[in-house]
């Protein structure tokens, strides 16, 4: 089943997991960065406690650009 849920939203795995504990983990890029469309499991990690740990990422990224800030 584990292999099923790869790439699959992160929502419907959650739902397909009910009764087991689940764990989020976020695989985020380093910088500054907006995640865009899906939420997907790109992990899947069954624990001996028959928990589970899903690291989950967005479809695309793009780049955060801070508004200047101005002082008058």
């Amino acid at each position: 089943m584990s292999d099923d849920l790869i790439l699959s939203p992160e929502v419907e795995a959650r739902g397909a997991l009910t009764g087991h504990s689940v764990r989020l983990q976020m695989l985020v890029p380093y910088g500054c960065w907006i995640g865009s469309g899906r939420l997907r499991v790109v992990r899947l990690t069954r624990k001996e406690d028959r928990s589970v740990e899903l690291t989950v990422g967005y479809d695309a990224y793009r780049p955060y650009a801070a508004p200047l800030s101005t002082r008058a």
